[in-house]
């Protein structure tokens, strides 16, 4: 680092070691060859986590954006008009918080949620972005959880406040 602090990551050498990258890998490999052209929105709300992904995505030649928080107002419209015109089935990494106000991702078909939120209501609005008027298509929502773990606790709690 160049104040001289040694600089602390969550990174792991290598991303191979998660089974949710190799599942997200498997569902956009398949969906490349079986729909190409097919735009999807990857959601997490760890960016840390997104980090994770993108090597893996360079790794499968799968074309990629991405937004979050940290980036300026004019850097997250370029990434959308970008995303908007691409004809190759570009992924669009969205941190959860960022992609939960305003956006209209309706050319995507796909969304894929990496971890859950601990109100459902948080995944709802991110996932309303490609799923709402305009969108004339199916959209296709896959959440990866991970069996027996806190995940599926948070989910019983999702459940539980819905109806609240």
């Amino acid at each position: 680092s160049f104040d001289g602090k040694p600089k602390i990551t969550l990174q792991r050498l290598g991303s191979n070691s998660s089974a949710k990258i190799g599942a997200l890998l498997t569902h956009l490999k398949t969906l490349r060859k079986e729909l190409p052209g097919t735009k999807s929105v990857v959601f997490s709300q760890f960016t840390s986590f997104l980090s994770l992904i993108e090597p893996a995505l360079n790794r499968a030649s799968i074309p990629f954006l991405r937004l979050d928080g940290s980036m300026a107002q004019k850097s997250r419209a370029a990434v959308l008009t970008e995303f908007a015109a691409s004809k190759k089935g570009t992924v669009l990494l969205l941190s959860l918080r960022a992609g939960g106000v305003g956006l209209n991702l309706t050319m995507a078909k796909r969304v894929y949620m990496m971890d859950p939120w601990w109100s459902f209501a948080v995944e709802a609005q991110a996932i309303d972005r490609v799923h709402r008027m305009g969108q004339e298509d199916e959209v296709k929502v896959c959440r990866f959880i991970v069996k027996e773990s806190v995940e599926e606790r948070m989910l019983k709690i999702q459940d539980r406040k819905k109806f609240m």
